[in-house]
């Protein structure tokens, strides 16, 4: 009887299957490595996406604007309803005498200027209570609103808005004066004088001067 089922020759053996290569430890290190930087990338990215949805909907104090005194947002309603007197340091005050000579025994219009440099309006007063002017030569006072206040009046009060500025122009007339303002004074003569002008206000006061020469 035949075997029917052999396909093989006699006496040949039968060749075990091939097997595959392994791979080069190489290349498993690499891609070790690719999967791990895979799942770095994917964990940084659902955190940002996370943090991100936090900052959006759930807003830290540390990103609000802090309210600084820096921050100014200007006068509040209270300063402006209700005025003060303005501070020295927001006060620049100022002589504009036409020439630096002048004719001697002529009448002379001496300009007074204050302006608010504060950040709020003020108020200040320009009459003779807060006013001086003083002409002198040397330690010679030579007139003086102090001697003839009526060359000022008695009061005048101003609202000095933020960088608003008021003109006082005092009439001089060329002479010399007195306690009590006595009438024909003689006429200052020629030579170099300082004018100055002191201004009060609240509990202080602020000076400025300006030489000039009559001729």
């Amino acid at each position: 009887m035949s075997n029917r089922g052999s396909t093989g020759q006699p006496g040949q053996r039968r060749q075990p299957p091939a097997q595959a290569p392994r791979p080069d430890p190489r290349t498993f290190r690499r891609r070790r490595i690719v999967a791990l930087l895979i799942v770095v990338i994917l964990l940084g990215g659902i955190i940002a996406g996370a943090w991100a949805l936090k900052n959006r909907f759930f807003p830290s104090a540390a990103s609000e604007p802090d309210p600084s005194p820096s921050q100014s947002s200007g006068p509040s309603e209270e300063d402006l309803a209700n005025p003060t007197d303005c501070a020295v340091e927001s006060l620049a005050l100022s002589v504009d005498l036409a020439a630096d000579s002048l004719p001697a025994g002529q009448p002379a219009n001496i300009p007074i200027t204050v302006e608010n440099t504060g950040e709020i309006p003020c108020l200040v007063d320009v009459g003779r209570d807060a006013l001086t002017l003083t002409i002198s030569s040397g330690d010679d006072t030579v007139w003086s609103t102090s001697h003839c206040s009526g060359a000022l009046a008695e009061e005048r009060e101003l609202l000095l808005d933020v960088d608003a500025k008021d003109t006082t122009v005092l009439a001089w007339g060329g002479e010399r004066s007195e306690k009590g303002c006595p009438e024909d004074q003689e006429s200052a003569k020629p030579g170099t004088y300082r004018v100055k002008v002191s201004l009060e206000s609240g509990s202080a006061e602020l000076d400025e001067e300006q030489v000039f020469g009559l001729h």
